[in-house]
């Protein structure tokens, strides 16, 4: 495999890491009451709806940033995430979005540096690392409350290494 086509290929794996560890959770918060979802508590976004909200929407902005559109909207502002389901069928538009515009950039394109002000310019595959970085933070978090819940998403289901040990070629 050419030097090339490795980026492509570890970004390609990353982003797929990203979306099956994000189901994972996702599944877990289902079982969940509503009020457990949208209780106050000590992580990020005050609730856990508001942080996969966040979650959702820090991933599909920045696919928007780095050429595939343009941002500057929140994601609530143009589809509907308001509850688990919904949020759930979008996540799995995203991830085809996400994966069709990755597979369509060159090289050269990943390479090229985004600016998205004067002061921050970063070369596009930074921030698709950025994007799996991002939600695996969110996740520990999320992650941390489903075992104060008493619904557990153990570190072993989405961790990395188990994911490469998943879907290793056999």
């Amino acid at each position: 495999m050419s030097e090339t086509m490795l980026t492509k290929t570890l970004l390609h794996t990353f982003l797929d890491y990203n979306y099956q560890a994000n189901a994972k959770i996702l599944a877990a918060f289902a079982a969940l009451t509503p009020k457990q979802m949208q209780q106050e508590t000590a992580i990020s976004h005050g609730n856990a709806l508001e942080l996969l909200r966040h979650m959702a929407d820090t991933e599909w902005s920045w696919r928007l940033y780095t050429g595939e559109g343009t941002g500057g909207k929140y994601l609530w502002d143009v589809e509907d995430i308001s509850d688990l389901t919904k949020l759930a069928a979008f996540w799995v538009r995203e991830r085809e979005r996400m994966l069709t515009y990755l597979d369509a950039l060159s090289e050269d394109a990943l390479a090229e540096v985004a600016e998205l002000s004067p002061t921050f310019r970063v070369p596009r595959w930074q921030i698709f690392l950025h994007l799996v970085n991002h939600s695996t933070h969110h996740r520990s978090e999320l992650s941390q409350y489903l075992t104060q819940c008493g619904s557990t998403v153990t570190e072993g289901e989405i961790e990395f290494i188990r994911f490469g040990v998943e879907t290793a070629e056999k």
